[in-house]
């Protein structure tokens, strides 16, 4: 016998099984009157079914009801039980749970129990009437249909015990104003927790540990990067040789405006010769004196023009010999070397004008913490909402080493908002670490090392923690 799918929805909807149609007809069967006696007995079981189950007392009482009915039908005494994989539970022992397997106890204590009826609950639970495997006169059709008919009509009555004990549903009205004076009181304790017990309101973060003090060393301009003449973790002093770049273009620059100021300091002395040569020709006559003239104010205004160009091919030599000096680069300060990996190998190869080459860092200063605070986190900053609560605290462990954790305090908050790759935005907040004894040693953690942790932002209603995601879409509504 299938479990029906019928889904009860109140008390009253029970599960409606049809008499069969033998036993409706008794005229069918050789003894009409035994038929007609089955009939009515079904016909009561069905109604009662109907509106039993509302009480616990109430359902077991069916359950003896339809044990002595079938007895009295059919001559088979037997029990109810709910059988599943571990055991078989007689229907109707309320407070206790009487095995019908076990040999201390039940109707079948010696005898092994055979189940005549069953009505399956699920794949491993079902609804099982049990008789002793007795050598009795088998069952006649009509019979079997009216154990099977029965066991439907408990089925039922089970089916909506359970519904209403799942849905705290009673027809008993103490029991049901105890019951929603039971939920009232839960309700209205979870509201005053949610509104006004204060916890800890923290919001996950990630960033890096820098140096407090750190100098990048970017390529002064583009070209071929020749030699990197320091390498990672190295001390160096100011002044050191770093790295040295190649460029043709700012050596073919440079040897291009050499030429032209050796082309124009060579016309200039040619033109202070050519007067001196003048003025020692005999005496002219008036009209070579006036060619002369002419000639020698050609001179001054070709030699202030000359003076002009050297000039400036002067300045432009003295700058591009001063670019040409920083391709070989030198240490600024004092420090360690900080160089990527992979910068190793850009030897030989072009770099870019202002391309990242390596960092010098004080190990003397020690370091700071960047962090990334996610855009929608930025309203519970300080001076961005009215629930402002002093400084915040900043706790953080190292990505690859969690144990390893500090403390630190926000230093300064970015006013601009940074985004990722994949859309999210971010401020960045610096943070001041402390291990208790002052500022950390760089030397304690790698460069760029990341860090997760939480930012605290004291004290929020326990509903606002718990439900933070759905106030601020309320929010965003203008509610």
């Amino acid at each position: 016998m299938e479990l029906r799918t019928e889904n009860l929805s109140s008390s009253d909807a029970a599960i409606a099984h049809p008499i069969p149609d033998h036993l409706m007809s008794p005229s069918s069967t050789p003894n009409d009157s035994d038929c007609q006696s089955a009939a009515e007995h079904l016909e009561r079981l069905e109604a009662w079914s109907r509106r039993a189950g509302e009480d616990e007392a109430d359902a077991d009482d069916f359950y003896r009801f339809v044990e002595q009915t079938i007895a009295e039908v059919t001559g088979k005494e037997g029990r109810f039980a709910l059988e599943t994989p571990s055991r078989s539970v007689r229907l109707g022992c309320t407070g206790s749970s009487e095995n019908l397997d076990s040999a201390a106890g039940g109707v079948h204590s010696q005898i092994e129990s055979v189940a005549l009826a069953r009505y399956r609950l699920t794949n491993r639970d079902s609804i099982v009437f049990k008789v002793e495997d007795s050598i009795g006169q088998p069952l006649l059709p009509w019979q079997e249909s009216f154990i099977d008919a029965a066991t439907d009509c408990v089925a039922t009555v089970y089916l909506k015990r359970r519904y209403l004990e799942s849905t705290g549903s009673s027809s008993d009205p103490r029991r049901a104003r105890s019951t929603n004076f039971k939920r009232a009181v839960w309700l209205l304790v979870v509201t005053a927790a949610a509104l006004f017990v204060p916890v800890p309101f923290r919001i996950a973060i990630e960033g890096s540990v820098m140096p407090v003090e750190q100098v990048g060393i970017f390529a002064p301009s583009a070209g071929n990067l020749v030699s990197l003449e320091v390498r990672d973790s190295q001390t160096i002093r100011k002044g050191d040789v770093l790295a040295r770049i190649d460029s043709p273009e700012i050596e073919l620059q440079r040897d291009r405006l050499r030429g032209e100021l050796l082309a124009a300091q060579t016309e200039l002395s040619s033109l202070r010769i050519t007067p001196r040569r003048s003025t020692s020709s005999p005496t002219p006559t008036d009209d070579s004196t006036s060619v002369s003239s002419d000639r020698s104010a050609n001179a001054s205004s070709q030699t202030a023009v000359l003076r002009v160009r050297i000039a400036s091919l002067e300045r432009q030599v003295e700058l591009i010999d001063q670019v040409h000096a920083s391709l070989t680069i030198r240490a600024t300060n004092s420090g360690s070397v900080v160089i990527r990996e992979s910068q190793s190998t850009l030897v030989g190869q072009h770099v870019m004008q202002s391309q990242w080459l390596m960092s010098v860092i004080d190990p003397t200063a020690g370091c700071r913490a960047v962090i990334d605070l996610p855009s929608d986190a930025f309203g519970y900053l300080p001076g961005t909402n009215a629930d402002d609560t002093g400084p915040l605290t900043v706790a953080l462990r190292l990505r690859s080493n969690p144990s390893r954790s500090f403390t630190g305090q926000v230093a300064q908050i970015g006013n601009t908002v940074h985004y990722r790759h994949d859309g999210n935005g971010f401020v960045p907040i610096t943070v001041s670490l402390d291990s208790g004894t002052g500022s950390l040693p760089v030397d304690e953690f790698r460069t760029g090392a990341p860090v997760v942790g939480h930012l605290s932002f004291g004290t929020r209603p326990l509903g606002f923690v718990f439900f933070r995601p759905v106030v601020e879409v309320i929010r965003s509504w203008g509610w």
